[in-house]
């Protein structure tokens, strides 16, 4: 019986780790949400917390675009973390991209045109 309850429960951490992984980091990334105004970047995320993010496009160090289809991508607004999953830096973005800590726009549509909208925004406002 204890084996049973046991060997069940690493069955039930194997399926999270092959499937629900990417059912929880969709789930995650219908929770938020992305603007860009002609001074700021702004991220609300509703889930697993609350959290709203606000950066002066002056201050971004670093724009980085990553095209994951010709209509889709995700925009990083800083260094890229750790890709190792269980690196403690890394807090399992490798596992769940939704949590990084580096604020990103994540599978966005047309992001080729958010980049240059970026771009161009802070172009303009350093002049």
């Amino acid at each position: 019986m204890f084996f049973d309850a046991w060997g069940a429960m690493f069955v039930c951490i194997g399926f999270f780790m092959v499937f629900g992984r990417f059912l929880f980091d969709a789930w995650l990334r219908r929770r938020i949400y992305y603007a860009v105004t002609n001074k700021r970047i702004l991220i609300m995320r509703l889930a697993p917390s609350a959290n709203f993010t606000s950066i002066d496009l002056d201050r971004i160090p670093d724009v980085q675009l990553t095209g994951e289809t010709a209509t889709r991508g995700t925009l990083r607004f800083g260094a890229a973390a750790s890709g190792y999953p269980f690196s403690g830096s890394s807090r399992m973005t490798g596992w769940f991209p939704a949590l990084d800590p580096v604020p990103q726009f994540i599978g966005i549509l047309d992001p080729r045109r958010v980049f240059d909208l970026v771009m161009k925004t802070r172009r303009d406002d350093t002049r």
